[in-house]
């Protein structure tokens, strides 16, 4: 059995306080699920590796009980990852938004070093008029300010580009489903008909 990342859902501090607290009691969920993981694969580690010609290893029950562990990690994850699910578009909506606002305060780092520059003299000037006094745009992006705020908003925006997190999390829960019905199959194949 191959288990699949459960990775916790990041918390940047932008995040609004309910969704911040919701997704922090889903990371808390997805954590206590990692250790019943380790159980579940000690489980499965202790059945396959028994010796087959031992009475306990052959027993109806324990392989029963190992299955059923197994579908009920699997469901508890499936569970999860549909709670994620829902959880992520209202992630990605305060990232888009987080974005804009960054967006904003970038340019409001640019206008406030073009402000300082025509207070110090110089000429703001359309780029095409020759004017040796002119502010250079080199010379704004490359205030640390402006540079600072840039690099958020870069970072901010390839994060929200993606929606990696959302693809990767449904491409999981498709698996889960697809163990959870193969278990299911094999389960009902061992029963008379």
């Amino acid at each position: 059995m191959k288990f699949s990342q459960l990775l916790a859902v990041p918390v940047p501090a932008f995040l609004p306080k309910a969704l911040r607290k919701e997704i922090e009691a889903l990371n808390q969920r997805i954590e206590r699920h990692r250790g019943y993981r380790e159980n579940v694969k000690e489980a499965i580690a202790k059945a396959q590796n028994s010796d087959p010609l031992a009475v306990d290893a052959v027993d109806e029950i324990s392989v029963r009980q190992t299955q059923s562990l197994v579908a009920q990690h699997l469901q508890e994850e499936l569970q999860i990852r549909e709670a994620i699910g829902e959880i992520l578009p209202k992630f990605y909506e305060a990232l888009s938004e987080e974005v804009q606002q960054a967006f904003e305060r970038a340019e409001a780092a640019k206008a406030a070093i073009r402000k300082q520059l025509v207070a110090l003299g110089y000429h703001d000037v359309p780029n095409h008029i020759l004017d040796p006094h002119k502010i250079q745009q080199g010379w704004i992006l490359a205030h640390p300010s402006v540079r600072a705020a840039a690099d958020e908003h870069q970072s901010l925006r390839s994060q929200s580009a993606g929606r990696d997190l959302l693809t990767a999390n449904e491409r999981a829960a498709n698996e889960v489903r697809r163990q959870l019905a193969e278990m299911r199959r094999q389960a009902l194949a061992g029963l008379p008909a």
